[in-house]
């Protein structure tokens, strides 16, 4: 009994440090976390990413209808929503 209560007082705190430091790199960091991950590490997640900002940068530019979006802008600024 006692291995288990000690088990689940660990697990809780692993939970509330993990949220912790969560919401201070969200609070501190925002949108900039990105640029601090590094390179992703997962190939799949890294081509879903290259899609994404060559569709999102053509739809811009022909939006705005001159080249004026930096792709290597949006992928830094996407890197904080991917697992790694």
């Amino acid at each position: 009994m006692w291995k288990h209560l000690k088990f689940s007082f660990v697990r809780q705190v692993d939970d509330d440090l993990r949220d912790l430091v969560n919401d201070l790199e969200y609070s501190w960091l925002g949108c900039w976390k990105g640029m601090l991950l590094g390179a992703i590490a997962n190939q799949k997640e890294r081509d879903i990413l290259d899609t994404a900002v060559t569709k999102l940068t053509s739809e811009l530019n022909k939006l705005l209808g001159k080249e004026c979006v930096n792709p290597k802008e949006l992928e830094v600024n996407a890197n904080q929503f991917l697992s790694f």
